[in-house]
């Protein structure tokens, strides 16, 4: 434990996120190379131990997300189709949406959605939007932190960062026609 209280013990793959999906050990390597990443999964394997969350699914008639109503990430059976680099930044997406999640709860909490407003679809898709980019910033902030140790402030405050998943990103024009399944309080509508 470091003098922040944040658990910077090495990731094994016996932590309890794990769940249904094993890393390799090349995938360990690049976690662990990672203090925020480390932080990020012992913390996330404290939530499961609570009983608050559950660990990591595969399951096939769904897609890469973190499920709120399930407390969990899901992934597909196919996930593991892409590199490793991939894989993880896909799994620190994820990440960064598992352990928002109390915090977008109190968010909705506060700026919940009326089912019946009829601007309620607007509504919810500016919380699927702020959702998607407080996960792409932690990933960012992840992915900088390491870069910028490994290579000088200059390289890493210019360096383009990579997609972190393999899912296709919706441009602003298109929010209208996300599916009624991301956002579950419409779902009945």
């Amino acid at each position: 434990m470091s003098s922040r209280g944040t658990n910077t013990q090495p990731i094994t793959g016996k932590e309890s996120l794990w769940g249904d999906y094993q890393p390799s050990q090349s995938q360990l390597k690049l976690i662990n190379a990672s203090p925020t990443f480390i932080s990020d999964i012992h913390t996330a394997s404290d939530r499961i131990d609570s009983g608050a969350y559950k660990p990591i699914a595969i399951k096939s008639d769904s897609m890469v997300q973190f499920d709120p109503v399930d407390k969990r990430v899901v992934l597909t059976p196919d996930f593991r189709d892409g590199g490793d680099t991939e894989q993880m930044g896909t799994l620190s997406h994820e990440l960064s949406h598992f352990l928002d999640d109390p915090a977008e709860r109190a968010f909705t909490k506060d700026y919940g959605v009326n089912p019946r407003d009829p601007d309620a679809y607007n509504q919810a898709a500016t919380r699927y939007v702020r959702a998607q980019t407080v996960a792409e910033a932690k990933h960012n902030r992840k992915h900088n932190r390491k870069h910028s140790r490994k290579h000088s402030r200059k390289v890493a405050r210019t360096r383009e960062l990579p997609l972190t998943s393999r899912r296709r990103r919706l441009p602003m024009t298109q929010l209208k026609t996300l599916p009624r399944a991301m956002m579950p309080e419409l779902a009945e509508r």
